[in-house]
């Protein structure tokens, strides 16, 4: 990466720190074969499947359902990233159908966030002024 990362100890998301910045990597938009959907792959289910996804792990078996449901929906509802996987899938799906139409390939997508993009001087912590979350959708050979 050409710079010194920081991993941070412990458990939880994959993460790093660049030059005090820390970055997080998320994994695909869907699972592998023979893998339950997790974390963001969640955010493109529909309600009730996501919900079975959640209650099938088995770190969650002793969790009320309703409970589950109710934070399943309010992440949906709140999280500027949870609307940014379903809106990935959407346009997963239009490409794929495009793609059909046009007999080609689809090309494979990856999803970049951009918290603030704004911050002009990297070194110094601005602090936000609206909360903004910006996606970038990437095709083949990095076309954005």
């Amino acid at each position: 990466m050409g710079a010194q990362i920081d991993l941070p100890q412990g458990y939880g998301p994959y993460c790093f720190r660049i030059h005090g910045q820390i970055y997080h990597r998320i994994g695909p938009l869907h699972p592998e074969s023979e893998q339950r959907a997790q974390f963001g792959q969640l955010y493109i289910l529909d309600s009730s499947l996501a919900l079975k996804e959640r209650m099938g792990n088995v770190a969650n078996e002793n969790c009320n359902e309703t409970t589950m449901r109710k934070l399943g929906d309010i992440m949906k509802n709140i999280s500027p990233f949870a609307a940014a996987f379903k809106m990935m899938h959407e346009v997963e799906e239009e490409e794929i159908d495009r793609a059909k139409k046009e007999k080609r390939a689809s090309p494979p997508l990856r999803m970049i966030f951009d918290i603030d993009h704004r911050i002009h001087d990297r070194r110094l912590y601005n602090l936000p002024t609206a909360n903004e979350v910006a996606a970038v959708f990437v095709g083949e050979d990095n076309e954005v």
